[in-house]
């Protein structure tokens, strides 16, 4: 193997074991030329690119040693990967999953390279992407999670892969409690999310009945798809499968469309990308209704739900953020969650 990547727990060794992993389960690939750069990191991993001459592929592994929940993060998503092969949904093809930390120094998750750009980035210069054209990629993301929706728990193995039984009835508890974590940090101190309550009972008295259940993303938006770098606008793939589970398909709908602006002219609510002048979400909506028979009458739910799920998720950044210097990102979404909350509760005033 030639290059390695810098990994506090990779060894110099591991690229000789990984190159006669490769060897063992792809013979066709010249697993002596082997390569192994970083594409990307973070706190709780890596995602690095795997060559062997023409062939590639993505390995997606953990910081080591790994915490339980970004080990089960890990696994969660080789399964829902391998379980989405044949299907419609465009998602990186799944190739293995490897358990034994003394391949590479930790487990890994290898996946088919996809050539594309990230929605939340800058399509390919000279392809002859308009504004017009970039816009469009809304509709082929929302065609994309439709095809999610309609993907048959039973028939691809996955009926054991959440708990479905009460999704909805369970989910303001979850978050709530979730939040309340958060609360009991000694250094969160006096910080208030005005509304927080209010929408938290809103939730609880205006739940609907759930339709379908399938395979949920999670965190279905512009910053996890990929998009064809060739026109027309196409999805490539829905990346970042971590938090999949199975539930109210719904819920992706209200995570992918509050950011986007109303046909009323309410904004939407982004924090990584400018979607003002995109498709409005309830034109969105329509699409997805059309093609996955779901009624979507209670968009306005399924926003303000996804809002506070995600509001609970990312509230730890309020105590990180008291030891980074300003203009941190744990600064940035510190910032935009009383703003999520309440643009949740703008949405359910909506008519």
């Amino acid at each position: 193997m030639s290059e390695t990547v810098s990994a506090p727990w990779f060894e110099a060794a591991a690229g000789e074991r990984l190159g006669q992993w490769l060897a063992a389960r792809f013979p066709e690939i010249e697993a002596d030329r082997a390569t192994l750069v970083s594409l990307a990191g973070g706190t709780s991993g890596s995602v690095m690119l795997a060559t062997a001459g023409a062939w590639k592929a993505v390995l997606r592994t953990v910081a080591w040693p790994a915490r339980p929940d970004s080990l089960n993060a890990l696994r969660r998503e080789a399964r829902v990967l391998e379980a989405l092969k044949g299907s419609a949904v465009p998602h990186p093809a799944f190739l293995a999953y490897c358990d034994d930390e003394g391949v590479i120094g930790a487990p890994f998750c290898l996946t088919g390279f996809v050539e594309g750009w990230m929605g939340s980035g800058e399509p390919p210069a000279g392809q002859g992407w308009t504004e017009e054209e970039r816009h469009k990629t809304a509709y082929a993301m929302i065609e994309g999670l439709a095809a999610l929706s309609k993907v048959d728990v039973a028939a691809v193995g996955l009926t054991d892969f959440g708990r479905p039984d009460n999704f909805l009835e369970r989910q303001v508890d979850r978050w709530q409690a979730q939040m309340e974590k958060h609360r009991a940090h000694p250094d969160y101190g006096d910080r208030q999310l005005p509304g927080w309550d209010e929408l938290a009972q809103w939730l609880r008295d205006s739940r609907p009945e759930t339709q379908r259940i399938t395979i949920i993303h999670g965190d279905l938006s512009f910053s996890n798809v990929m998009f064809a770098n060739d026109l027309p606008p196409r999805l490539a793939a829905m990346i970042d499968w971590e938090i999949a589970t199975i539930g109210d398909p719904l819920l992706d709908l209200g995570r992918a469309l509050y950011p986007f602006p109303s046909e009323s002219g309410a904004p939407g609510y982004s924090l990584a990308v400018d979607l003002s002048a995109y498709p409005a979400r309830e034109s969105l909506a329509r699409r997805y209704a059309e093609l996955s028979g779901l009624n979507v009458r209670d968009l306005r739910y399924y926003m303000a739900l996804s809002m506070f799920k995600l509001a609970a998720l990312i509230e730890f950044n309020h105590v990180k953020s008291l030891r980074e210097a300003p203009g941190s990102m744990s600064h940035r979404l510190s910032a935009f969650i009383p703003r999520l909350v309440q643009g949740a509760l703008e949405i359910t005033r909506q008519a």
